[in-house]
């Protein structure tokens, strides 16, 4: 039984929209959750990354905080174990990562984290993934068939080969990049279904029949160091 996951995956693939999908199922099952953004200046601070969670009284004493303390007091607020998302997990500060940890080896907390790499995870957390307590998923850029099957069910309907092979070229796979370069379209109103007979966009001489998208971006919406866009036809079936 593992009591967490570690979400890996460069920028943009989805980490942070899957552990918050993770967290509103939780939220759903009457599980007590928590969100956790860690930042530069947050992690310079120590538990500042959880001191939205924490009781006041763990936080009240001064001197050397007692973090073995500070873990008893949150468990005691719990009737369940917490459901924790915490995004950026490889920034946490050390004593935020240790207090996380005794919450974990107690299991009154569960935690989906998200890193863009494991090499920085502090090693209380660390410890608990190699004995196999926090379990790993990898997240990689989507694939040719897979922005096919996204757009399919984005824009209602299934796209050709070319159409889906030229945003998943542009977008390098990337979710987030994907995303904003249909969205841009739509709302530019270059990114629409016509009906094939006088309605079409673009300057293809050739006729294509009723049902025809035709698809085109500024460059100046262009990811960064991916191609730059040109408007071109692509049929829907």
């Amino acid at each position: 039984m593992v009591d967490g996951w570690l979400i890996v995956g460069p920028g943009g693939v989805g980490k942070s929209r899957l552990g918050a999908e993770v967290l509103a199922l939780a939220e759903r099952a009457d599980r007590p959750t928590g969100h956790v953004v860690v930042s530069t200046t947050l992690s310079s601070i120590p538990l500042a990354c959880l001191a939205h969670l924490l009781p006041a009284e763990a936080l009240l004493r001064s001197g050397d905080v007692d973090l073995v303390r500070v873990a008893a007091l949150f468990r005691a607020e719990l009737d369940a174990p917490v459901v924790l998302l915490v995004d950026e997990i490889d920034q946490l500060d050390q004593a935020s990562a240790v207090v996380l940890a005794q919450l974990l080896a107690a299991r009154a907390a569960f935690l989906i984290g998200t890193s863009r790499s494991a090499a920085g995870i502090n090693d209380a957390l660390a410890s608990l993934m190699h004995s196999g307590r926090i379990a790993r998923l990898d997240l990689e850029p989507l694939g040719d068939d897979d922005v096919d099957s996204l757009l399919h069910l984005a824009l209602g309907g299934p796209v050709t080969a070319s159409l889906g092979h030229q945003l998943w070229s542009r977008s390098a796979g990337n979710v987030l990049f994907l995303r904003e370069l249909v969205r841009a379209g739509q709302q530019a109103g270059v990114l629409l279904e016509s009906d094939g007979c006088g309605g079409r966009r673009g300057t293809s001489p050739h006729r294509r029949p009723c049902g025809t998208l035709w698809f085109s971006v500024s460059p100046a919406l262009t990811p960064p160091n991916v191609t730059s866009w040109n408007g071109w036809p692509c049929a829907v079936r």
